[in-house]
């Protein structure tokens, strides 16, 4: 492959994945087949999109099964705990404590049955991250503590245990 720049890029020994949403309808997750049953219009999707060319190089298409409200839960607590590593966090010693109140509220508006869990970092930035910047704005001298992180009536609180 040569970039804009005219640089030469060796694919030998190479995996390269590749994600789409072809094929996904407003119900169904991007890339994500229904046990095996929707495998035909997916690779229908792909065939009509692409010239047969670049089809044809492709070794393998992989499709997977949909996401459960469990994976989603389990992506959620997954993220949330990334966030707990950030530098900031790290370098105030602020412990995050998060309740399953609001495990349960990213998972539902961090999902979309059409783009799959692909939401859920934004949903994190928008509610979780700046509920939090703006209590650090506020007790800007807080460090070495612990943070509750609740979704109540409709926000997420964020408070130190007494």
């Amino acid at each position: 492959m040569v970039d804009a720049f005219g640089r030469v890029t060796n694919f030998r020994n190479t995996i390269i994945i590749m994600t789409t949403n072809l094929g996904a309808t407003s119900t169904q997750s991007i890339g994500f087949g229904q046990n095996g049953t929707d495998d035909k219009a997916y690779l229908s999707a792909i065939n009509q999109f692409f010239r047969p060319e670049f089809v044809n190089r492709i070794d393998g298409i992989v499709l997977f099964n949909p996401l459960s409200a469990e994976h989603i839960e389990a992506i959620t607590r997954k993220e949330l705990e990334e966030l707990k590593r950030r530098e900031g966090f790290v370098k105030r010693g602020l412990q995050l404590r998060f309740t399953s109140a609001l495990v349960d509220h990213l998972a539902r508006v961090g999902f979309d049955a059409k783009y799959g869990a692909r939401p859920l970092q934004r949903a994190i930035e928008q509610q979780l991250v700046s509920a939090l910047a703006n209590w650090l704005l506020l007790y800007p001298q807080v460090s070495d503590t612990q943070l509750g992180v609740d979704y109540r009536n409709g926000s997420v609180v964020v408070e130190r245990p007494s």
